[in-house]
């Protein structure tokens, strides 16, 4: 099975960071849905109860987006393992490059590979 893997992630409610990640591992599932593996640094005690969440991959060109089903997060403070079930992917946000001086836009692309 494929298997995606990052340094930095994040998870996010609305336009809010409810935590970040650092390191993390995302898997493929039989029936659709994706876990997440990963070391959360920050989290935000309100907001990672709220729903709905979405975790975001960010790579060079954008970002790869799965909304969050289940999230269990270890107890304690400081870095700390999380485990999570993710739905299917959502579309693909990648930012256009413009030219010097242009600012950089977000657009859906569905069309591209995702892991």
């Amino acid at each position: 099975m494929e298997v995606l893997r990052g340094v930095v992630g994040r998870i996010d409610w609305g336009y809010f960071a409810a935590a970040a990640l650092n390191g993390y591992a995302v898997r493929p599932c039989a029936d659709g849905s994706w876990t997440l593996r990963g070391t959360v640094v920050t989290v935000d005690a309100f907001k990672i109860r709220q729903r709905p969440l979405v975790f975001v991959a960010p790579h060079q060109d954008g970002e790869w987006r799965w909304p969050v089903t289940a999230f269990d997060l270890a107890e304690g403070s400081g870095p700390r393992e999380c485990q999570g079930t993710l739905g299917p992917q959502l579309p693909e946000m990648i930012t256009t490059r413009g030219r010097v001086g242009e600012k950089s836009r977000w657009v859906f692309d569905s069309s591209r590979r995702r892991p």
